[in-house]
């Protein structure tokens, strides 16, 4: 699926492309459902090349859809814990599941600069709930730093700090963690499943 969706979206000069490795380009829930239900799905890695031998790299991102996600989820966790399963099909709508398969495209369509400056450069989005294909082509960004929360701090870069405590979703989360949004959140009710 990923050659083809790059045969038919490349420029039509004979542009040659080479599928390339990553280290990101599988997720556990995203292969079962591919494998589950016989539709391709993951993170690709390709290089294009024109006939100027000008390349550019690109990740083309095939997402499956909400439902699938929850029925695999609902699958692994039946084999963690007997009722897990039934309680994740029972309550979907709460797991943040719902839309995930929309929500990342909603974001690349998004046009405010501020964020725009932060994202990989989207370059085809396809959503298409009759051919059950959700479809993200973007920029492969260079030397991407991969961290996530165990990560050291010593491992940030002054630009890389910088670039961090200046995004939209820095802000964002500053207004999360200040002791006055965090009283409004206590004070609400909270429901238990």
């Amino acid at each position: 699926m990923p050659n083809h969706l790059v045969r038919c979206h490349a420029p039509r000069s004979r542009t040659r492309y080479t599928r390339l490795r990553t280290p990101a380009d599988s997720s556990i829930i995203t292969d079962l459902a591919s494998w589950k239900f016989a539709r391709p799905s993951g993170l690709f890695r390709y290089r294009l090349t024109n006939q100027a031998s000008n390349t550019r790299e690109v990740f083309i991102k095939i997402k499956p859809d909400d439902k699938s996600v929850l029925e695999v989820a609902a699958a692994v966790g039946e084999l963690s814990a007997p009722g897990l399963g039934n309680h994740l099909l029972t309550y979907g709508q709460q797991t943040g599941l719902t839309g995930c398969h929309k929500r990342e495209l909603a974001i690349y369509r998004q046009n405010d600069t501020r964020f725009k400056k932060h994202v990989p450069n989207p370059y085809l989005l396809i959503d298409s709930d009759a051919d059950l294909k959700w479809i993200i082509a973007m920029e492969a960004i260079e030397q991407p730093i991969y961290m996530d929360i165990h990560s050291s701090a010593s491992c940030w870069s002054p630009s890389g700090l910088y670039v961090t405590t200046t995004s939209p979703a820095s802000a964002a989360a500053r207004r999360w963690c200040s002791p006055a949004f965090r009283a409004t959140r206590r004070s609400r009710p909270t429901t238990h499943v």
